[in-house]
C-alpha cells in the first residue's frame, strides 16, 4: 500500500514537472523522497526475495556474508544452512571467518581490511557466494548504501 502511494506521487510530479505547472522546490523535494523510497522498496524487495536454496543444494554457494552487527562463528562451528522460509537444507562446519568490505563505488571486496579482491576474482568470489554475477552481487549488498560490512564465512 505504502509502495502504491509513493507510486502515485511520483507520476504526479511527474506529469506537473513534465509540463511545467510546478516547479517549486517543495515539491521537487517531496518527489525526490517518494522516488527514493520507491526506489530502497524495489531493492529491499529484491533483496528479501533472492533466494539461495538450489546454490546449497548443488554445492555452488561455499560461503555467506553476514552483518558486522552479528556475533560470527569461528571455525570449526556448524552451520545451519537454511531457505528464506527457515527450512533446514544442509549442516556444514566452519572453516574460517573474515571481516569484509564491499564497496560498489570503487568495485572492490576488501578482506580484512588488506586483501583486495576485484576483477575475475570478484567474479568468482561472488559464484561462491551464490549469485549468477557480480552485478547481482553489488545490487544485493549495496542496495541502500555504497559500502557493505561485514563477516564473510566460509565452510
Amino acid at each position: 500500500m505504502l509502495y502504491s502511494a509513493f507510486k502515485q506521487i511520483i507520476e504526479i510530479f511527474e506529469d506537473d514537472l513534465a509540463t511545467r505547472e510546478s516547479t517549486h522546490k517543495h515539491s521537487l523535494n517531496i518527489f525526490y523522497i517518494a522516488h527514493m523510497a520507491v526506489k530502497n522498496i524495489n531493492q529491499n524487495s529484491r533483496k528479501r526475495f533472492y533466494s539461495f536454496k538450489d546454490r546449497f543444494i548443488s554445492g555452488r554457494k561455499k560461503q555467506t556474508i553476514r552483518r558486522a552487527n552479528i556475533t560470527p562463528p569461528e571455525a570449526g562451528d556448524v552451520l545451519y544452512l537454511t531457505s528464506n522460509k527457515l527450512e533446514l537444507i544442509d549442516r556444514v562446519v566452519c572453516i574460517d571467518v573474515k571481516k569484509v568490505e564491499i564497496n560498489i563505488k570503487n568495485a572492490v571486496v576488501i578482506l580484512d581490511g588488506k586483501h583486495v579482491i576485484s576483477g575475475s576474482e570478484l567474479d568468482t568470489f561472488s559464484k561462491n557466494d551464490g549469485f549468477k554475477n557480480v552485478s547481482d552481487f553489488f545490487s544485493f549488498f549495496c542496495a541502500t548504501n555504497d559500502i557493505y560490512r561485514g563477516y564473510l564465512i566460509t565452510w
